[in-house]
């Protein structure tokens, strides 16, 4: 499992995805988000407005995704949590570049595969890339 942060990914829209990067099938068992001294949990109504809110960002800005639980993630499948809308708002570009660069979101995701054997990954929504941190940096 891991989160993965999308910046200008051809055929997907820019955004922190959750990606199953294992071997086999992923069932997702529980999601917890947590930023701002805040933590977002469960799979009722989705919490990612709520998380966006808490990280400085405005939620209109993102798609939100939300999945069932005992929904299953085959190998290689980018499932999106909070990517760029096609609305035209302004500071919607500076807000799904700052999610993945300078905001400090975690995301901790218990899982099981085939077997029932459960496991916990827990990841962050920022990028490495050092070029998407100055782009970042430089945005009003």
């Amino acid at each position: 499992m891991a989160v993965t942060p999308n910046i200008g990914a051809g055929g997907q829209r820019d955004g922190l995805y959750l990606t199953n990067v294992g071997l086999g099938p992923a069932m997702l068992k529980n999601i917890r988000i947590k930023v701002g001294g805040q933590e977002f949990e469960g799979f009722g109504s989705s919490p990612i407005s709520q998380a966006l809110k808490a990280a400085g960002l405005n939620p209109k800005c993102f798609i939100r995704s939300w999945p069932k639980e005992d929904s299953w993630l085959k190998v290689g499948d980018n499932y999106p949590l909070m990517a760029a809308t096609t609305a035209v708002m302004p500071g919607c570009y500076g807000d799904v570049i700052k999610l993945m660069t300078l905001v400090d979101m975690t995301i901790d995701v218990d899982y099981e595969d085939l077997d029932g054997h459960g496991f916990r990954f827990v990841g962050t929504s920022r990028t490495n890339d050092p070029d998407a941190i100055e782009m970042a940096r430089r945005m009003p």
